[in-house]
């Protein structure tokens, strides 16, 4: 038995269907979950973060990718907000490279 004031490591699964291009991604469905989607460029973007933190300490799975996207959210309606234009339904709901790459965990941000 284990108590919450232990970390652990969680053992990380592979999902099916995750190296075959034709198969939707489990961070393909959580994204479009939350009526969004990557554009061709921040897909490979994303999983290039998911293989840096996977590696780190205290990846929780499926918590972590979910936290991982409201980030990547965030990025985005600031991105959005800081351009000072109009935005169409396609700009809401793609997220961008730059989204993604500014993560701490490329050693870029904060």
């Amino acid at each position: 038995m284990t108590s919450q004031g232990f970390a652990m490591p969680a053992p990380v699964q592979a999902i099916p269907g995750e190296n075959d291009d034709d198969e939707p991604l489990a961070d393909d469905l959580m994204v479009a979950r939350e009526s969004h989607r990557f554009a061709p460029a921040a897909r490979q973007a994303f999983r290039e973060y998911m293989a840096l933190r996977m590696a780190q300490p205290r990846f929780a799975n499926a918590r972590s990718v979910r936290n991982a996207i409201d980030r990547m959210r965030l990025r985005q309606a600031n991105r959005l907000v800081a351009a000072g234009a109009l935005v169409g339904k396609d700009d809401l709901i793609r997220l961008e490279p730059g989204d993604i790459r500014v993560s701490r965990v490329f050693g870029a941000g904060p």
